[in-house]
C-alpha cells in the first residue's frame, strides 16, 4: 500500500465528503453510499475508502500501522471527529461486544439496532409461500430488504429460531 493513498485529504477531497454529511444531529451521518454493515464509504484516491479513516487523517493524519479509527457513537455512517478514537482492532472488537453490537450464536444480528424481532421473524416464516407471498411484499410490510427476507426464510439468518 502506498503511502500517498493514506495521506491527508487535500481540502477539495474534503469539501466533497463534507457536502456528503448531515449535521443536523448528534451525529454527523454519511448521505451517501454505504457498505453492508452501514459504513460510509466514498471513492479516494481510487481507492473505495471508509469516510471515518478519511475524516479521521483531514484531522490528525495517517492512521498508524496496526490502528483502527472506532466510533464512540456506535454509527458506522457517522463522520463526526468528536466521535472518533484511534485503538487496535481488539479494542474496537471489545467495544462492540460491550455494547451488544456482535452476531449472537442463533446467527442474528445484533450489530446496532436490529430492525425485527423474533416474533417478527417468525411471522415472515409463517406466512412466507413462494408465488403467493412474496420476499418482496414481506420486505415492503416489515421495512427491511428484500434479501434479508430471503435471508430469513433460507435459514441464513436467525438459524437457532425454529420456524
Amino acid at each position: 500500500m502506498s503511502e500517498d493513498v493514506w495521506s491527508p485529504p487535500t481540502p477539495a477531497e474534503l469539501d466533497r465528503l463534507l457536502a456528503q454529511l448531515d449535521t443536523s444531529g448528534e451525529c454527523w451521518l454519511w448521505t451517501g453510499a454505504c457498505d453492508q454493515d452501514g459504513y460510509g464509504r466514498m471513492s479516494y484516491r481510487g481507492r473505495n475508502e471508509k469516510i471515518h479513516r478519511i475524516i479521521w487523517m483531514a484531522h490528525e493524519g495517517p492512521i498508524p500501522k496496526g490502528k483502527v479509527v472506532r466510533h464512540d457513537c456506535d454509527q458506522p455512517n457517522c463522520g463526526w471527529r468528536e466521535h472518533l478514537r484511534l485503538g487496535t482492532q481488539r479494542e474496537n472488537l471489545q467495544d462492540r461486544y460491550n455494547r451488544g453490537r456482535y452476531y449472537a450464536a442463533d446467527g442474528r444480528a445484533t450489530c446496532g439496532t436490529p430492525k425485527l424481532t423474533p416474533e417478527q421473524v417468525q411471522e415472515i416464516r409463517a406466512r412466507y409461500v413462494p408465488r403467493k407471498v412474496s420476499t418482496y411484499q414481506l420486505a415492503k410490510e416489515y421495512g427491511v430488504d428484500q434479501t434479508t427476507i430471503y435471508q430469513i426464510v433460507s435459514g441464513e439468518k436467525w438459524k437457532g429460531l425454529a420456524a
